[in-house]
């Protein structure tokens, strides 16, 4: 019997982990027939696979009917700017994905502008995971961008949903990060200062910006 057959009949499965198992683009219309049906656990890991651009798409079609998954862990899948467009979709219409993992992909300021283009209108997702991507460059030279740090930013005015934003190491220089920051001086209800430190910016800047922000809101 198979996985798919397997969990039409399990009501208690929680998590269905798929890591390292070498799934590619081609391997994830079975994977799309069981999240459009939700016949899926609560949790599915994908982590560590070869998903790919045209694999996203297929999963982010299908999550676009969903009504049972509430974590999505897609990191280390080679998913490009592509992708996220795909994956940002999505999330404009899913209600139930609380939790997504796209760390350590190849996400670039295209990617960024997307998904921030998402969480305008998205109000289920609360903790969203784009560490050690490109979001901070363009171009196959990666090129120097601030645009889609500059794009999240922006949205996290609005945004009283996301809780938890991670976005280390995206070389989104002082610029990047200084519009998210005067975000969370906006909103209130924001991410914690913990989660957006960028390596090759001062973290005293971070600090600083965000020890404003809980400041005013104690006022």
């Amino acid at each position: 019997m198979c996985i798919r057959d397997r969990l039409k009949t399990n009501i208690t499965l929680e998590q269905l982990d798929l890591m390292y198992n070498n799934i590619k683009s081609e391997h994830t219309e079975v994977i799309s027939k069981m999240i459009k049906f939700s016949i899926m656990p609560i949790q599915l890991i994908l982590s560590e696979n070869r998903i790919g651009d045209e694999g996203v798409k297929n999963i982010s079609e299908a999550l676009k009917t969903n009504i049972t998954l509430s974590v999505l862990c897609m990191n280390r899948n080679f998913i490009s700017d592509e992708g996220a467009k795909s994956i940002s979709e999505a999330l404009k219409v899913n209600g139930t994905l609380t939790h997504m993992d796209l760390s350590s992909n190849k996400i670039k300021a295209e990617g960024g502008i997307a998904i921030s283009e998402a969480l305008k209108v998205n109000k289920a997702l609360m903790i969203l995971n784009l560490n050690c991507n490109l979001i901070g460059t363009e171009g196959v030279g990666k090129t120097e961008d601030t645009k889609g740090a500059e794009a999240i930013g922006e949205t996290l005015k609005s945004n009283t949903t996301l809780i938890k934003l991670c976005i280390q190491f995206n070389r989104i220089g002082k610029k990047g990060i200084n519009a998210i920051c005067e975000a969370l001086k906006i909103n209130a209800t924001s991410v914690s200062y913990t989660h957006l430190r960028a390596h090759e910016t001062p973290e005293h800047l971070v600090c600083r910006l965000l020890l404003e922000k809980k400041k005013k809101k104690k006022k």
